[in-house]
């Protein structure tokens, strides 16, 4: 799938604007990754800040709810399924 997105990004000269919660594929496709809370951009900045060093309390609470996912991340590895419980 981000294969594909790549490609069309690429070959047509494309933005994207992807809606997830899925962490990991927010952070292997996206260049910039907004973070929203009730309709208003609380964060926007590249996926390697916004989990090393989130800057508002509302993004440090959802990211804590998938810390697996963050932990992965460090670790460097690209595919997380983890979900918020």
């Amino acid at each position: 799938m981000t294969n594909v997105i790549r490609r069309l990004v690429s070959d047509y000269n494309l933005t994207m604007l992807m809606v997830t919660h899925q962490m990991g594929f927010a952070s292997d496709i996206s260049d910039l990754v907004c973070f929203f809370y009730r309709g208003r951009i609380e964060e926007q900045v590249p996926p390697s800040e916004l989990f090393v060093n989130p800057k508002s309390d509302r993004t440090r609470q959802f990211l804590s709810a998938v810390k697996e996912a963050v932990e992965a991340l460090k670790g460097g590895r690209s595919t997380i399924s983890a979900r918020p419980s």
